[in-house]
Order: C-alpha cells, then structure tokens, then sequence
C-alpha cells in the first residue's frame, strides 16, 4: 500500500479502496499523482480526478457555492446563504442584519479540510473578524455566509451508488 501521508484524506479513502480491489498503485516520482493499473487498464488519479471525470464537475464541486445550488435544485435541504465576493463585506453585513440574523457560519467557498470555517457567529464583530480573516489569504475570491445549525459535522465520501466512508 501507498504512504498515504503524502495525500489528502478523501484521496487516500479512494486508494484504500482501489488498493482492496485489486487495483495495483504507485506514485509518479516524488509527486502525488498515483498510477493504478488493474488488467491492462490503467489510469492517472490526481487528487481523486481522473480522466473519468470531467473537469466541469470537478469545477462545481469544489466550491461551496456552486455544491449547495447543485444540492438545493435536485431536492436536498441546505442552510440559507449566498456567496459574496471577497470586496463585499459591507453586503455581507446587510444581508445578515436583514435577512440571515445570527449565528452564522463565514467559510470561503472554495477551502477544504475545515480550513478557514468560522462557526456560530453570534455578533457583527465576529462576523468581522472572521471575513477580514478569510479575506486575507490571497487564493480567496467568494466568501459564503450561511445561517448557522447546531450540530454534528459530517463528511460523506460515495462513490457510484456505495458510501465509502464517513467522517464526524
């Protein structure tokens, strides 16, 4: 089996379950892209994408945004939000104090891993702190701002019709 230190969490959920099937893995060099042979059959997986899946999904569900539109349109409940664009705090502010209310949750739309959430913001001051947090790192463009629920945390990872695993 791969170390799988060198790979995000997801991406090693799917090797681990290539590598139960079968499915012969091996790094290219010192990167973390992995060749996976089964047969005659091989294919290049970087950071879970392959060439089986095409780029516009990749595109739609690694932003937050675009996922809870995805997941609204085809029947799942999701909690009020939108997206502002990181220059919009002041629209942000207005749309909580007229529509939203408190607690809420601020979370750049494309992180991963947990990285930069900001859960049960109870007052305008920590909304600011948070977005001007968020704001910050140069790769953010769109910042969510969601009304926050109480609760566990789950992350669910399927492949096909079959979860694979999930995480609290």
């Amino acid at each position: 089996m791969l170390d799988l230190n060198r790979v995000h969490f997801k991406f090693g959920l799917l090797l681990k379950e290539l590598d139960k099937r079968g499915v012969e893995l091996s790094y290219i060099g010192i990167t973390d892209v992995v060749l996976a042979k089964y047969g005659k059959h091989f294919e290049y997986i970087a950071m879970s994408q392959t060439r089986l899946v095409p780029e516009v999904y990749y595109f739609l569900f690694s932003d937050k945004y675009y996922m809870k539109q995805l997941l609204l349109q085809n029947g799942f409940p999701v909690p009020k939000g939108r997206a502002f664009k990181k220059t919009e705090m002041e629209s942000a502010r207005a749309y909580i104090a007229e529509q939203l209310g408190f607690p809420v949750v601020v979370k750049p739309t494309d992180g991963s891993h947990g990285d930069n959430v900001h859960a049960n913001l109870s007052t305008i001051e920590e909304f600011n702190g948070a977005y001007a947090e968020i704001i910050k790192k140069p790769e953010v463009t769109n910042v969510l701002v969601e009304k926050h629920h109480p609760g566990d945390d789950y992350r669910f990872y399927i492949i096909k019709d079959r979860g694979l695993a999930v995480v609290r």
